[in-house]
């Protein structure tokens, strides 16, 4: 009896025993699921702040519209302007409409108007069309200083006296003269390609928008390799190599020639970018191509296929520029009186017309030779650079770098002061820049929605969605603008809607290397909780089969 009753003492303490170890099993798998789990999980989830994909990926997709508001002036004599019919088929005959690209449309707001009040006044009293011109640019310049026309040009259709041979005349300012001719249709062709053709440059606008937009159907050229992207700024460089100081002394008043001919050029610029000028003489400089003997006379010449191997050793020399905007370094090379004079060959085998040549995205280098009929002279009368000659050359590569297209010069009407770039040429260069910047924006964000759907554990910061989000509305608020024909907030809304969808795209958050992929991720994490988790798993199981067994058990007992 003593000994049945401690077997069932006995057993009753392995009973309890394994009921503990059981307990204490399942709590351990308890803690783990209810808590190891979760705290596991957040603490390794990667913070995603949420992103417009939906707005990025229309934004790929939308059509933008350009509008080009132009006011048609009809200036003829009080009988001709008396004509009503005259009128109305000059109006009927300049609604031109829209004009569909692909999925860009210029829309061109023609306005038609009679010449009336203050300027048919002028008019009457100009002698000749320059007389017109300057009378209307006074007349405008106050005008302009109490609401500026922005992006908004004018056309003078005007009788044929004042005109001499050419058709169609462009002002410096954003106005243009037609003669009027008893043919409408002739008229009306030349006032809408000076409309098209000059004012807006359909050309230049699509085929900037297409580079941008890497479309398949545009092809690089010369103009699109060789300008600059739109930047918020640029450091222009002057420098001047002396390869023998010793019998060669030169002098050049750099401040006057910028001030005189590159700053009313720049000043003209100044809402499309900040540009700092410096500049500096270097001494013993030479070119590391050698020229060749010209075999019509006795100077040099550097042949086309060699230019490309004169930048490199030039720009070694120009030493560093501590800025983030991107440099354009301008050379003016004396060479020494054994190569001289030495000529630049254009890719033609002619001498080069300025004796410059360009590099793109570069700068642009200018062979300034001594002047023939000059003699010797001492180091205390140094030979002086003649700076409206080499500035005049390095605006115009300035120009063709920034992305400005040449224009036919017998157009023009010739005023006192050129300030190298006409008003209605910064309108063009606002719109193509606006469109690039656009179009650049835009694939800018949607490489970084596909590069954060691509690698799903990169951590979006606040401040990343928060330029996301930025750099969209600014996108949206440009195109709005353009549609708007209010080109100069266009591109500053584009501008910075580049900037900031570039701050996204190359924060340092976002670097691709600093995250693992899923398969890494596992392969890391599984030597570390695989050890401490098949013993829990193993007695999670005996756990729920010992109480299966024991609740067996107990039912049959209940039943007999």
């Amino acid at each position: 009896m003593e000994r049945k009753k401690k077997a069932d003492i006995a057993d009753q303490f392995q009973k309890n025993d394994e009921a503990n170890k059981t307990y204490a099993a399942l709590a351990v798998a308890l803690v783990c699921a209810v808590i190891g789990l979760p705290m596991w999980w957040l603490t390794t989830t990667t913070y995603r702040a949420n992103l417009p994909y939906s707005q990025i990926e229309q934004l790929a997709k939308s059509k933008i519209s350009v509008v080009v508001p132009t006011d048609v002036w009809l200036c003829l004599d009080q009988k001709q302007s008396r004509d009503t019919q005259l009128y109305r088929k000059l109006e009927q005959k300049l609604s031109l409409g829209i004009v569909r690209l692909g999925d860009l449309s210029i829309q061109y707001k023609i306005s038609l108007n009679e010449c009336s009040g203050k300027t048919a006044h002028i008019l009457s009293k100009s002698k000749t069309l320059k007389d017109f011109d300057m009378a209307l640019t006074s007349n405008q310049n106050e005008e302009e200083m109490a609401q500026p026309k922005l992006g908004k040009s004018d056309v003078y259709i005007l009788s044929e006296q004042l005109f001499n041979s050419s058709s169609t005349i462009l002002s410096q300012k954003r106005r243009g003269y037609v003669k009027f001719e008893q043919d409408l249709d002739n008229t009306v062709a030349f006032v809408m390609q000076l409309i098209r053709e000059v004012f807006t440059n359909e050309r230049l606008i699509v085929k900037s928008h297409l580079t941008s937009k890497q479309s398949a159907n545009s092809q690089d050229d010369i103009d699109s390799m060789r300008a600059l992207r739109s930047k918020p700024g640029y450091e222009l460089s002057f420098n001047l190599l002396n390869p023998d100081p010793a019998s060669i002394h030169y002098t050049w008043d750099i401040a006057s020639g910028v001030q005189s001919y590159l700053q009313p050029f720049l000043d003209k610029l100044s809402e499309f970018a900040d540009f700092g000028v410096e500049s500096q003489v270097l001494y013993y400089s030479k070119l590391a191509v050698q020229p060749r003997k010209s075999g019509i006379d006795n100077s040099y010449i550097l042949p086309y296929e060699h230019l490309a191997h004169v930048i490199n050793p030039i720009e070694a020399r120009l030493g560093s520029h501590i800025s983030t905007n991107p440099d354009l370094n301008f050379i003016v090379y004396l060479p020494t009186k054994s190569q001289s004079p030495l000529y630049v060959m254009d890719a033609h085998d002619n001498r080069s017309l300025f004796n410059a040549f360009l590099s793109p995205r570069w700068g642009g280098v200018l062979v300034y030779n001594t002047p023939e009929n000059v003699e010797d002279k001492s180091e205390r009368d140094p030979l002086k650079v003649d700076m409206q000659y080499v500035m005049e050359v390095f605006v115009g590569q300035l120009r063709l770098l920034l992305g400005i297209p040449a224009q036919n010069a017998d157009m023009f009407l010739q005023e006192e002061k050129n300030s190298a770039i006409t008003d209605w040429e910064v309108d063009v260069l606002f719109r193509t820049k606006t469109l690039e910047n656009i179009a650049t924006a835009s694939s800018t964000l949607t490489s970084l929605s596909q590069l954060l759907g691509k690698i799903s554990n990169m951590v979006i910061k606040d401040n990343v969605a928060k330029e996301v989000y930025s750099a969209v509305e600014t996108i949206q608020l440009s195109e709005r603008f353009l549609a708007e024909g209010n080109v100069y907030r266009a591109f500053h809304a584009s501008k910075k809607a580049i900037q900031t969808a570039e701050e996204a795209f190359f924060d340092s958050s976002l670097l691709e290397l600093l995250y693992f992929p899923e398969d890494q991720k596992f392969a890391i994490y599984i030597p570390l909780f695989l050890p401490i988790m098949l013993p829990i798993v193993s007695s999670f199981y005996k756990s729920v089969r010992w109480l299966r067994s024991r609740n067996n058990d107990s039912s049959k007992e209940k039943h007999d």
